[in-house]
């Protein structure tokens, strides 16, 4: 197949107009079944998020433990520029439980990790202090990143709870007041 679509291109640029327009007939064929199916993904991951977000939204409000569905509605990043749609947070209760994991373990490194960041700063020759050290700050990303995840998450709570609707209470006239009868 890309033989032959390199025959086609080959012949497009050098003027042949039939083997243009096929080209452009299979490259929008292409294109329309891919867009077709990352529509598919959009329009899913909207109604995932609908579904279950409420549903996460309510048992939060009634003090509920979350519900082991993976992903969790708010990893699910649509940009809506693009319309593309990703997921960042585990996507079963394994990956969370693996994530749970790490994160422990990169929660008790840190300590290490500050000590042998400060002794590279003292001795960047060291070749085996800098070679922890690498290993190290991958436990220090997760963890930036997996802070940044739960600061997403905290954001778009209070964010949805800011947006509830509220029962509106009557006002009653004060005593004294020129709308008191």
């Amino acid at each position: 197949m890309q033989a032959l679509i390199r025959t086609m291109f080959r012949a497009a640029a050098q003027g042949d107009t039939k083997a243009g327009r096929q080209l452009l007939e299979v490259i929008a064929r292409a294109e329309s079944g891919r867009t077709g199916a990352a529509v598919e993904i959009l329009e899913y991951a909207v109604q995932y998020k609908e579904k279950y977000g409420r549903i996460f939204e309510q048992r939060e409000r009634e003090g509920l433990d979350p519900l082991d569905i993976f992903p969790h509605p708010d990893d699910v990043i649509i940009n809506e520029t693009t319309g593309e749609v990703t997921i960042e947070g585990p996507l079963s209760k394994e990956q969370a439980g693996a994530r749970k994991a790490v994160r422990e373990q990169a929660i008790q490194s840190m300590r290490r990790y500050f000590e042998v960041e400060a002794a590279v700063a003292k001795d960047p020759t060291n070749r085996t202090l800098r070679r922890e050290f690498k290993e190290l700050e991958k436990y220090y990303e997760f963890l930036k990143q997996d802070s940044e995840r739960i600061e997403r998450h905290e954001a778009l709570r209070l964010s949805r709870r800011a947006l509830e609707t509220k029962p509106h209470e009557p006002h009653t006239a004060m005593p004294g007041s020129k709308h008191d009868g």
